[in-house]
């Protein structure tokens, strides 16, 4: 449900695509195309998980989850497994939160 874009660790952020079919267009939440620079947010570190990404989505007895690491800055960087409730905003867009 996302897409790990390259620039080191303190850059990676998760984002959101939909399309209508496997051969695409994938277009981001306003429309853009993900070939052309487009994507939607999902997930973004923070001070202390500067680097999340590698997700998958999952969903257990009917509860979606995203499941990904970061690296943890108050371990020395060890990356860490997360497995969050995913939630969806009221256009079906996928929602998740570092807690």
């Amino acid at each position: 449900m996302g897409l790990l874009l390259p620039g080191g660790a303190e850059q990676l952020q998760n984002r959101g695509r939909a399309c209508s079919r496997h051969s695409g267009p994938y277009l981001d939440r306003e429309g853009r195309d993900l070939h052309h620079g487009g994507g939607t947010l999902v997930l973004q570190g923070n001070d202390r998980w500067p680097g999340v990404g590698h997700c998958a989505v999952y969903t257990f007895d009917g509860v979606d989850y995203l499941i990904f690491h970061g690296y943890d800055r108050e371990d020395n960087g060890r990356p860490k497994l997360w497995i969050l409730p995913l939630q969806w905003d009221e256009d079906g867009w996928p929602v998740a939160h570092l807690e």
